[in-house]
This record gives structure tokens, sequence and C-alpha cells, in this order.
């Protein structure tokens, strides 16, 4: 089980921030925390480390979020073997949507 904790930072737009929060609610594996302003930290479990690295790119991706930082990762079992590709992209910084957009 690898342990991320994530800060999304949401959108100024009303509409748009309830959309991203109920889409986040709904996430399985995703528990919520408090927002700060624009920012609201989170917890996500997920299988392996390239299942969280997908989950990264799938929360940026949401109507009303307009980036996703990773904070912390606890690899969990996966730290007992030898790191994977995976592993290494899930521990990138941040997954910047803004930035994305542009280049597409």
């Amino acid at each position: 089980m690898i342990v991320s904790a994530l800060v999304v930072t949401l959108s100024a737009d009303p509409l748009l921030r309830a959309v991203a929060l109920q889409s986040l609610q709904e996430c399985p594996g995703v528990t919520l925390g408090e927002p700060v302003a624009s920012r609201l930290p989170l917890v996500a479990e997920t299988e392996s480390s390239a299942a969280g690295a997908r989950l990264c790119e799938e929360l940026a991706e949401r109507a009303g979020v307009l980036r996703v930082d990773v904070v912390a990762i606890d690899f969990g079992d996966e730290a007992a073997g030898a790191p994977s590709r995976a592993a290494s992209e899930a521990g990138e910084a941040s997954v910047d949507a803004a930035a994305r957009a542009e280049v597409v």
C-alpha cells in the first residue's frame, strides 16, 4: 500500500471549486482534509506507486483543480524491494495542470 500526502490547489471560481470538491469526495482511496484558502490537503492510498502516479495525473485533470503538489509518499512494502521506474515518477514534486494545458 502506497500512502501519499498531497495538496490540491482549487479554482477561485466558486462553481468550479464546488465541482472539484464534490469530485474529490467521491474519489476512492482519497481522504480530504480541511481547505485553507484555495489549498486542499488530502491523503491518497493506492496499491502501487504506478497507481499513485496515475491518480495524481487524474486529479490534476479534474474540473476546478489547478495543481496537485506531492508533499510526501510512504512507499511501505514497495520500499523493501528495488525501486521501480514508476516509483521514481510518483515522487515528482508536482503535476501542474495549467502548464500541461499550455503545452497541448
